[in-house]
């Protein structure tokens, strides 16, 4: 799936221009490192419960316009796969960490989202990166563990 140039501009120093070579490039960026260690790596704070009407969402900490990290929302009523389908979903989502509202900077990976009609890129991406981090099996296997350790009255500080 081509990356229209009109939609995210992708510095060429990088030479990504599909979202299936982004998604490669931020996984690299990964690489070696466990569950817990790549949370941190995308700045996730913790990860938590709640009544929602979707499987789950993210919340960003903002300090001086910067962000200082995020939270992952789980909805209460998820299953074990929902869950770590969120889960991978919204760390696709870390990557998009929006700075100063125009650009979105991380591990390298810079996609221009200034304009809702950004949002359905944003989301492909965002799935087509969950569907590969889950695709390795270590990452599946330590994300339901460090999951057990979450209930619905204690967050999991990451």
């Amino acid at each position: 799936m081509a990356v229209n140039a009109k939609n995210w501009q992708v510095f060429k120093e990088y030479g990504i221009y599909d979202v299936d070579m982004l998604v490669k490039h931020c996984l690299q960026s990964l690489v070696g490192q466990d569950v817990r260690s790549q949370l941190r790596t995308q700045n996730v704070v913790r990860i938590e419960r709640e009544p929602l009407l979707c499987t789950g969402g993210m919340k960003q900490h903002l300090m001086d316009n910067n962000c200082s990290g995020f939270d992952i929302i789980l909805n209460d009523t998820n299953s074990n796969d929902d869950d770590i389908s969120t889960v991978a979903h919204e760390i696709g989502h870390t990557f998009e960490a929006c700075h100063g509202g125009s650009y979105l900077k991380s591990a390298g990976c810079d996609i221009c989202r200034a304009r809702p009609e950004f949002a359905d890129l944003s989301e492909r991406f965002a799935e087509t990166f969950g569907q590969n981090w889950l695709a390795d099996t270590k990452n599946r296997l330590g994300l339901t563990e460090l999951l057990r350790q979450l209930t619905a009255s204690r967050p999991l500080r990451i």
